[in-house]
């Protein structure tokens, strides 16, 4: 792994729609991205992601903050020649085929891509044969994903980042979406990855950021060792009891709490069964992602943050 200084760094960014008494969609978010590494961008919806990633692509101007790149402040809206940036529902030229569209691309950025190359980039995300020749237009949804992947990393540029890339992919365009993307980071890439699909951020992610209500924190790896898998027969019953003493949160008909060295286990399952709520197992074991970010998000809740 190549790690040194950040190559991309968010400083305090801030943004507000529709003046002093408007919106803020992000308050305060900083972050580091180095080389040969792969963070991972999470939150709930409406938190900021987009935002954030529209502000470093230079689609959108910051209130406040400030964008680096290799320590250099990266003037507002203005192009990022070092970065392959999709955000948002991409676009596509739909009267060209596979090859048209990726050389297209490619030569808007001044890169020169022949035929035989703009098919081999497409074969690297499963687009071949007959499927690299038909327009874009007749692309399913999955397909047009794996183009705008192909598309974004067309030039290899230094910083990738992507903006929700497996919606719509199948498993095997998820898993060789995936494969790509750690292969750059490992030959030098610096990749922000945001995503819902918590599963798959904590797959390859190097370093997670969280963005609750417009502020970023890292995602702790450490301190969590342990979580309490509480399944129940009235889980949104069993919530409201134990949220006013433990920090809980709710996945289906089961509810998690972190298993430290208290009895709050103990406690939570006595409290249940006195209220008649069934317990139908209760099971321990290390965090995922899912689990530590959502009980994250629980904590600022519960600490009016």
């Amino acid at each position: 792994m190549i790690l040194a200084n950040p190559v991309l760094r968010l400083t305090s960014l801030a943004k507000r729609y529709g003046g002093p008494r408007g919106v803020w969609a992000i308050r305060d978010v900083g972050l580091d991205v180095r080389r040969g590494q792969i963070v991972g961008l999470v939150g709930p919806n409406g938190a900021g992601k987009t935002t954030t990633l529209s502000v470093v692509a230079g689609l959108i101007a910051p209130t406040s903050g400030e964008v680096f790149f290799e320590g250099r402040r990266c003037p507002d809206r203005e192009p990022r020649a070092w970065l392959g940036a999709w955000v948002g529902e991409p676009g596509f030229y739909g009267h060209l085929s596979g090859v048209q569209h990726i050389r297209a691309v490619a030569s808007l950025r001044g890169v020169r891509m022949s035929s035989a190359d703009a098919l081999t980039k497409l074969a690297t995300v499963g687009l071949e044969g007959n499927v690299a020749h038909r327009k874009v237009r007749r692309y399913s949804t999955g397909m047009r994903q794996r183009l705008a992947y192909a598309t974004t990393t067309t030039g290899d540029p230094q910083v990738i980042m992507l903006d929700e890339p497996t919606a719509g992919l199948d498993p095997e365009g998820i898993r060789l979406l995936l494969d790509d993307l750690v292969a750059r980071a490992s030959a030098g890439a610096a990749v922000l990855v945001s995503s819902h699909r918590l599963a798959e951020v904590e797959s390859v992610a190097d370093q997670i950021t969280m963005i609750v209500e417009g502020r970023s924190e890292e995602l702790p790896t450490a301190g969590m060792t342990t979580v309490a898998r509480i399944r129940c027969s009235d889980v949104l019953a069993a919530e409201a009891l134990a949220q006013g003493d433990y920090t809980v949160a709710r996945l289906g008909r089961t509810l998690v709490t972190e298993n430290g060295l208290d009895d709050r286990v103990a406690a939570i399952e006595a409290d249940l069964r006195e209220h008649g709520i069934e317990i139908l197992s209760i099971e321990t074991g290390a965090p995922t992602l899912e689990e530590r970010f959502l009980l994250q998000v629980e904590a600022k809740r519960s600490a009016g943050q």
